[in-house]
């Protein structure tokens, strides 16, 4: 049991052992998964924000000029809305910026520090206010400083932002590529712990789960002093195989065998004798049989025996020759001191030559006719 066990803890500790492998490369490959798609959702939001600040200050520099040349009141309020929009853009985009949340990333990307930024959208926002003023002098050179400034936040920081993050885009997708493949592998790899792992559990089950079955099956079914198949298996198993034999008219015997005067025996020599006793009586019938048949340990000192094919008179001959073998063996007591002889009484009843149909009654007819040879002078066979 011991050794079972210890096999028993050394499969589940394999196939343990492949499942928490599998599970934390399966889990890592899901957390990089989730970071990757993060990443990728954060640099388009950025990329968005940025193309929106591009938008409102274009749209900015345009309200501002078209005002220039008309002077009416919906530009300014549109461009207000516009210059508004722009202000929350922009310190949108620099509090998200970068992976971590931090105002880094703008400098990262463009090399200016984040409040350059914010700065030179200030000093351009000073410019195209200045056209909404309501001065004519001075219109052109605000717009002009204004383009200037337009150009500079274009070129410095949205081109460069959107390179950079076009580029982190890049990696992104060989990323994804990349985790494709991990995932492709961890899915295969797992389908191969789980047949190794089937592999394994199906030698343990044929080496071990059988032969703990069979050793288990073979110690229910035998008698624990002579090795002989006991009265369990008489029921379960033989019962079952005397019925189909009859079912197909086959003839067989059973044969009842009981050692005369043991109790006595037992008395005067003590259990341990007793038992070798047993032992030696179960040799003879063993010896006395054919491969085919059966000895069976019915209770105390009787004995049954199968004997598929034999018809009365073959029963008859080895049950004689088994009275005479025992008749005449020495017994030897555990001390090695010459025991007194014994001998056996035998009941035999056989299909068909009984006219019996039923196993049962079969059984209790060999019985009858061995308390007949008991009852009549023992060392006789009966039939």
């Amino acid at each position: 049991m011991h050794s079972f066990r210890f096999k028993l803890g050394i499969l589940l500790a394999i196939i343990a052992g492949a499942f928490i492998v599998s599970q934390v490369v399966y889990r890592d490959t899901i957390t990089s998964m989730h970071d990757s798609v993060f990443s990728a959702v954060d640099t388009l939001e950025i990329v968005h924000r940025a193309e929106h600040f591009h938008s409102s200050i274009h749209v900015m520099l345009y309200l501002a000029l078209r005002y220039s040349e008309q002077k009416d009141g919906k530009t300014y309020e549109e461009y207000k809305t516009r210059r508004t929009s722009a202000r929350n853009t922009i310190d949108a985009l620099i509090k998200s910026g970068g992976p971590n949340g931090d105002q880094h990333h703008v400098k990262e990307a463009s090399g200016q520090p984040a409040g350059d930024l914010r700065s030179v959208f200030h000093a351009f926002a000073v410019e195209t206010d200045a056209v909404f003023s309501g001065a004519d002098e001075g219109t052109s050179a605000h717009l002009e400083k204004a383009r200037l400034l337009f150009d500079d936040i274009f070129r410095n920081y949205l081109t460069v932002i959107h390179d950079y993050h076009e580029a982190r885009l890049v990696s992104l997708r060989n990323g994804a590529h990349q985790m494709n493949k991990r995932v492709t592998f961890l899915f295969y790899g797992q389908l191969i712990i789980i047949f190794l792992a089937a592999v394994v559990a199906l030698a343990f089950s044929d080496r071990v789960l059988l032969n703990l079955y069979a050793t288990t099956e073979r110690h229910a079914f035998s008698d624990g002093l002579m090795g002989l198949k006991n009265r369990r298996y008489l029921d379960d198993v033989v019962v079952g195989e005397a019925r189909d034999l009859i079912h197909k008219d086959a003839p067989f015997s059973i044969l009842f065998a009981d050692i005369d005067h043991f109790k006595s025996f037992n008395d005067a020599y003590g259990h341990q004798a007793g038992d070798k006793l047993l032992n030696e009586f179960a040799d003879h019938l063993r010896q006395g049989i054919r491969r085919a048949d059966t000895v069976v340990r019915y209770g105390g000192e009787e004995f049954l025996a199968i004997l598929p094919g034999a018809d009365k008179a073959a029963a008859l001959a080895v049950a004689e020759k088994m009275r005479k073998q025992i008749k005449s063996a020495d017994v030897l007591l555990p001390s090695g001191e010459q025991g007194k002889k014994i001998t056996a009484s035998f009941g035999i009843a056989s299909f068909p030559d009984d006219g019996i149909r039923k196993f049962s009654a079969l059984l209790k007819k060999a019985d009858e006719r061995l308390y007949l040879a008991k009852t009549s002078g023992r060392n006789r066979v009966v039939c």
